[in-house]
């Protein structure tokens, strides 16, 4: 519940009972408009605001003339407990609560400071602290001119959709400023496979080691659009899909959605509460991620929770339930919002594929969780173009059956001096520490599956050790005199395979 006290522990560090006057004043100031007079942000408005108070005032004679000229006098000591203080430990999520208050049911901001409502959330105070230590124990880089790079974090619970916890910029930046986790759409570079080409591939019957092609000479329709990969090399013909997701081979997925048709990718985004613009409609949007909109860490955790709920996506929610003064219940919202996105056995599917991005040879395993628990999810990286190269973002999501969080690291503009090319390890070596960290507290629950790179893997060993049998057993005592060999041969297999 926020009100009159809420401001005066926030701004002066004391009970209402005990401000001046003139802090009295700027209390009441606040009330018209708490984002623009806010003593933290806009002291100077916010003085304004108090004499103009002091004077209203003294004018209906509740205060003599020298007793307002006396308080206008003052100087205003904002102490700034908003953050330190154990009232206000979440600012990120206090903000996002007031945002979705207003934004989705239409509350006033200022009814909400000051009318005694009860506001229950989806908050849990332990994974907060972990995802906050974590960011404050993490080395984040700066630009030339000395500007902090920026990040944004959000951990969901899949199975109702509660944002656990919220990290909406690098540095706190005052109440209801900036929250990049809710409010800065970003485009989520290759994030977005799993979501537009590899799900709906599942679903129009590819397997998961199904041969995609790897092939950067290849061109794609009318205007001839050509894609590499990230590392600029094509090693393969054709690999199996589950091994082109892992290591975020931009040629296979684009190769696969031209296959599958770019309006079922974009259809199936729509599913997964990802909506897509007509600028975006073509290739490298939709199979890249390089969408000109694109998606806030929000929205990219709930996508992601379609594969821990068994194909059923949960929309996130800060806010379960808004209480009033009179104790009328004016928002229930403590029944998850779902929708079905794709099959139990699909998202399984994608599951066991996904768990390879942070196994050893994925594009994650620089990221592995630093308590060592096996998660599934994807990185993404976006660049400003081709010519320049300039790194705009990283991401990364990953999840658990408890827990999916997703990560996005860059700054808000991005040129020769604010860019990720020099960031070196800074989003896998935070993704871990944060990861570990949140997973540390959390039930720990293991997947039921296991990972595609095992499944498929192990079959191939297993046949090729079955043939070399049968072939001894087939040439007599021919085969005997070839068991050392046979033997040699399949060490060898055994151990390019990594069984």
């Amino acid at each position: 519940m926020w009100g009159v006290e809420d401001a005066s522990q926030k701004y002066f560090g004391k009970p209402a009972s005990e401000v001046s006057l003139s802090e009295a004043a700027i209390l009441a100031g606040i009330l018209k408009s708490p984002s623009y007079y806010n003593p933290i942000d806009n002291k100077e408005a916010s003085i304004a605001r108090r004499n103009t108070v002091l004077q209203l005032l003294a004018d209906n004679a509740f205060i003599d003339q020298a007793t307002a000229d006396a308080a206008m006098a003052e100087d205003i000591n904002v102490v700034g407990t908003y953050y330190a203080n154990s009232s206000y430990n979440y600012p990120y999520y206090f903000d996002a609560v007031i945002d979705e208050a207003v934004n989705t049911y239409g509350l006033d901001e200022e009814d909400l400071l000051n009318r005694g409502y009860k506001i229950y959330t989806g908050l849990d105070q332990d994974y907060q602290l972990q995802m906050d230590n974590a960011y404050a124990n993490a080395y984040l880089p700066t630009a030339e001119d000395g500007t902090l790079v920026q990040s944004a974090s959000v951990a969901m619970e899949p199975a109702t959709g509660d944002v656990l916890a919220v990290v909406g910029a690098t540095k706190y930046e005052g109440f209801r400023t900036y929250n990049r986790a809710t409010q800065m759409p970003m485009a989520p570079g290759s994030t977005i496979k799993p979501l537009s080409v590899y799900t709906p591939a599942l679903e129009a019957g590819y397997a998961v080691d199904a041969e995609v092609m790897d092939d950067d000479s290849l061109t794609y329709g009318d205007d001839a659009y050509s894609v590499s990969n990230y590392d600029r090399n094509s090693l393969y013909d054709t690999l199996p899909m589950y091994q082109a997701i892992a290591e975020s081979k931009n040629t296979s997925a684009v190769w696969l959605l031209d296959k599958l048709g770019i309006q079922r990718g974009i259809s199936k985004l729509e599913d997964f509460g990802i909506s897509i613009g007509e600028a975006d409609e073509n290739l490298g949007a939709i199979a890249l991620g390089g969408m000109s909109k694109g998606v806030t860490p929000v929205q990219l955790a709930s996508a992601y929770t379609t594969f821990v709920n068994e194909g059923v996506r949960t929309e996130a929610r800060f806010i379960t339930k808004i209480v009033d003064a009179t104790g009328a219940v004016i928002v229930d919202n403590t029944n998850p919002e779902t929708n079905r996105v794709t099959t139990a056995a699909v998202a399984e599917e994608m599951t066991s594929m996904l768990m390879g991005v942070y196994a050893d040879g994925g594009t994650g395993a620089s990221a592995q969780p630093s308590n060592g628990m096996v998660i599934a999810g994807k990185t993404g990286t976006t660049e400003l173009d081709r010519e320049t190269g300039y790194i705009k973002s990283q991401w990364m999501v990953g999840y658990t059956p408890d827990l999916v969080v997703a990560t996005w690291l860059g700054y808000d503009k991005t040129n020769e001096i604010y860019n990720l090319n020099n960031a070196g390890k800074t989003m896998a070596n935070l993704y871990s520490a944060e990861m570990g960290a949140l997973l540390s507290i959390s039930p720990q629950t293991e997947f039921a599956v296991a990972a595609a790179e095992e499944t498929y893997d192990s079959g191939i060993i297993n046949g090729l050790k079955n043939g070399l049998d049968e072939f001894m057993n087939d040439m007599g005592s021919f085969g005997q005199s070839l068991g050392e060999g046979s033997k040699k041969l399949f060490d060898w297999a055994n151990e390019a395979f990594g069984q």
